[in-house]
This record gives structure tokens, sequence and C-alpha cells, in this order.
């Protein structure tokens, strides 16, 4: 039974290799005919082309930072004020990127709907030890 259900599965998928072999050669005619060199027409067939990666003068961290170093902002305003910055985003969704930057990273504090620079614990530290000096 096992062996029945093998064969004809081996002839089904010779034949639709064939078949795929067949179209193949006509989609090339077809391309000849157009004035499509090297049977580029194919590479349609091979799958989804991806978009290259935006390349950036700076990270998304560093423009969000020089953003909101200005003043507190909320999302949608530093998205604005980012791209305007020059910073391309090769998403189709750059708030999303831009919202996961800004809960991932420490360097970003949210207050309300709004995020600014955190405090770093350096600075407080500091702080602590002039305070602590000066009794």
């Amino acid at each position: 039974m096992i062996n029945k259900q093998l064969e004809e599965f081996m002839g089904m998928r010779e034949s639709l290799l064939e078949e795929r072999k067949s179209l193949e050669e006509q989609i090339k005619q077809i391309d000849e005919a157009l004035g499509i060199p090297g049977g580029l027409g194919l590479q349609g067939v091979a799958g989804r082309r991806r978009n290259k990666r935006a390349r950036n003068e700076m990270s998304l961290k560093q423009a969000i930072s020089e953003v909101i170093a200005k003043k507190p902002m909320g999302r949608r305003e530093i998205l604005t004020a980012v791209q305007e910055l020059g910073y391309k985003f090769s998403t189709s969704h750059p708030l999303n990127s831009l919202s996961a930057a800004l809960y991932s990273n420490k360097a970003f504090a949210k207050d309300g709907n709004v995020f600014g620079l955190a405090i770093s614990k350096n600075a407080s530290s500091r702080k602590k030890t002039k305070s602590s000096k000066k009794k």
C-alpha cells in the first residue's frame, strides 16, 4: 500500500516538474519576444524582493536623543522630528520601530504620554557625592 502511494507521488512529482520546465521555456520565449534580456521575467517567480535597509548617518537612538534633548515629546511628534532630521526608515510602519526603540532603551524615560532623556545613574551619583562632601 505504501509503495503504491509512493509511486503515485513520484509520478505526480515528475509530471509537475516536466510541466514547470515547459512553462519556464514558454516564459523565456515570451521574454525574448518582448526583448527582456536573459530571462529576467523569471525572477518574479522566485519570490518577493526585499527592500534594502536604509543607510543613515546616525542611529535611531542618536536621532531620538537629539530630538528629545530639546524638549520631551510624544511618539508621533518624535517620529516627525526624526524624519525631518533626515532619518530614513526602511519599514512601512516607522512608528512601530520608533516605539520599540523608545520602550526598549533605558536612555529614554516616559512621563505620561511624552518621552524625554532619562537621568543617568552616573550624573545622579555625582550629585550625591558632591552634596555629601559639603556635609
